[in-house]
């Protein structure tokens, strides 16, 4: 096709004013290429996308920061989870975490030294996801972010979100709300 036949042409320069040809680059990490292969076969198969789509998401992958809903499940406060997450699983810094949640960077640390106190775990299922940049909006607090974007964006009822939440469907519905009102 035109694109191989681009590709073919095509060189890399590296940092030592060398140019390697893609043959010479493929044959080098074969191994990693054929693993490659696979792995976006497999999730072509599994989520029914394209490989460019793939690849699209890979370039992006930086800006598609998400949360797992289950973190709110637990017993800590929906902020407390969030940065404990953020900074336990997500291996992030305070100042990352602040720029993110556009949170004073004081406020995550002592938020995270109090969650810390407390001893207890985030649940963390590999089901729902958020994206944080939404948390960003402080216009509303972290549950009402969640419930609007849960509800409004990906459609899920009000009850669904208590379950996933594990919240009661009442607080739910109430935290939702007070975001629609906020935000007229």
């Amino acid at each position: 096709s035109k694109c191989e036949v681009n590709l073919v042409k095509k060189t890399y320069k590296i940092s030592i004013g060398h140019r390697k040809v893609p043959h010479e680059i493929y044959h080098k990490n074969r191994d990693h290429f054929e693993r490659l292969a696979g792995l976006i076969e497999e999730i072509k198969r599994k989520e029914d996308i394209s490989s460019e789509e793939i690849l699209s998401i890979l370039a992006r992958k930086e800006e598609l920061l998400a949360a797992p809903v289950s973190i709110f499940s637990s017993w800590l406060g929906p902020l407390e989870s969030l940065v404990k997450f953020m900074k336990e699983n997500m291996k992030l810094s305070f100042a990352e975490i602040s720029r993110i949640t556009n949170r004073d960077q004081r406020t995550i640390w002592i938020t995270y030294n109090n969650c810390r106190k407390k001893n207890l775990e985030i649940p963390i299922l590999n089901e729902h996801f958020i994206p944080l940049d939404i948390f960003a909006n402080r216009q509303l607090s972290i549950l009402e972010n969640l419930a609007a974007y849960m509800h409004e964006q990906l459609g899920h009822p009000l009850r669904d979100i208590a379950k996933l939440t594990k919240k009661d469907s009442r607080t739910i519905w109430t935290v939702y709300h007070r975001a629609k009102k906020k935000r007229k």
